[in-house]
């Protein structure tokens, strides 16, 4: 088995790539630092797991795109946090993936399943042939009819890129149609519920459903319902009314798309492009 691990930059990292070492206080760089170290610590005993069980495995960073070479592995591993295993989700082939958690004491990832106290017994099980493993569903969107190349995991966002001006949207759900005014459209999948869609005010919701919420929405302006769950066979369709609006991937800035006046755009669950993933 051939397994590619996807590595996150680390804070620590990041500030001295970017030359900001020398800008940041003492107790901001010691707290980097334990950060390093706790994730160092996860990599050396993921490194040390590895190399007992005879796998052969290779690392990259999360700003790659290995798209191109995905199907050369038999399991893809994140190594981070939440948003780690969405780039990895987004490049990968449909292989199994494992999420891991690199550091408990600042993120307490959804995605991530693993972590220092169970990854060793779960490659045990991958070796053994015993993993146990589940899926994960995943929003598609037809643009004008063209379904797109790019999938969400968590969520999809239609609106104006500056969150502080407002978005003038048609939406249409299977019970209404209504021009709506807020800041934008989430719409969401069971697992994208306990992120930026509940940020936004939308509650969590059951698996084989999908969301919506409207970010701050002008009450007033719209008989829309703020939030509603659809079932996973409906759709929900989104209208920009005014030019300038985006489309957004999982908040993923490599992975938006521009949006003219009235393009149509479809949301819905796109059962052939679940992703598969290793479980506890």
């Amino acid at each position: 088995m051939k397994i590619l691990v996807i590595e996150k930059y680390t804070g620590l990292e990041l500030v001295t790539r970017n030359g900001q070492r020398n800008k940041i206080s003492v107790q901001h760089l010691h707290e980097l630092q334990g950060h390093q170290d706790e994730h160092n610590a996860t990599k050396e005993l993921l490194v040390q797991t590895l190399t007992e069980l005879c796998f052969s495995f290779s690392f990259i960073k999360d700003d790659i795109n290995f798209e191109d070479q995905c199907l050369a592995y038999d399991l893809i591993i994140s190594l981070g946090g939440d948003g780690t295993f969405l780039h990895a989700v987004a490049n990968s082939c449909q292989q199994m993936l494992m999420g891991i958690n690199s550091d408990l004491t600042r993120s307490h990832g959804y995605l991530t399943k693993f972590d220092r106290t169970n990854l060793v017994q779960a490659l045990h099980k991958v070796k053994e042939g015993k993993a146990h493993f589940g899926f994960l569903q995943r929003l598609a969107v037809s643009l004008n009819g063209t379904l797109q190349k790019y999938f969400a995991l968590n969520e999809v966002f239609i609106g104006n890129p500056h969150i502080y001006e407002t978005s003038h949207l048609s939406v249409q759900t299977p019970k209404e149609k209504a021009h709506v005014i807020s800041n934008g459209i989430l719409i969401a999948t069971q697992q994208g519920s306990t992120a930026f869609y509940k940020s936004a005010g939308g509650k969590a919701f059951e698996e084989d459903t999908l969301a919506y919420t409207l970010v701050l929405p002008f009450k007033k302006r719209s008989s829309l319902e703020d939030s509603a769950i659809l079932q996973a066979k409906e759709s929900i369709v989104v209208k920009p009314n005014r030019q300038g609006y985006k489309l957004l991937f999982d908040c993923n800035k490599k992975r938006e798309i521009d949006l003219a006046q009235d393009d149509e755009v479809k949301v819905f669950i796109d059962k052939e492009k679940e992703v598969k993933v290793l479980l506890p």
